[in-house]
């Protein structure tokens, strides 16, 4: 379950879509969650303090990891297709 944290990544192009999407308010979604939410929720949340044991570097280069490093790369090619407006 600790695993998921690294899919929070992809909060952000998910509300750029939703914002295109839906349009009105939801536009400012992106926007809001980059310069908003995520430096404030990095204001306040604590900073980790602790090293990485062997086993947990061991652990991140599987791959899970690796997926999730590359799907923006794979996903681009469809971001680039133009959007039309709904007629």
């Amino acid at each position: 379950m600790r695993d998921l944290k690294y899919l929070l990544a992809y909060l952000i192009p998910l509300s750029a879509w939703i914002g295109i999407e839906y349009r009105g308010f939801w536009v400012w979604a992106a926007f809001i969650l980059t310069f908003g939410i995520v430096p404030v929720l990095d204001a306040v949340l604590p900073a980790s303090t602790r090293n990485v044991p062997a086993e947990e570097e061991e652990k991140r280069s599987n791959r899970f990891f690796l997926i999730c490093s590359f799907m923006p790369v794979l996903q681009s090619p469809l971001f680039s297709v133009p959007v039309f407006p709904n007629p």
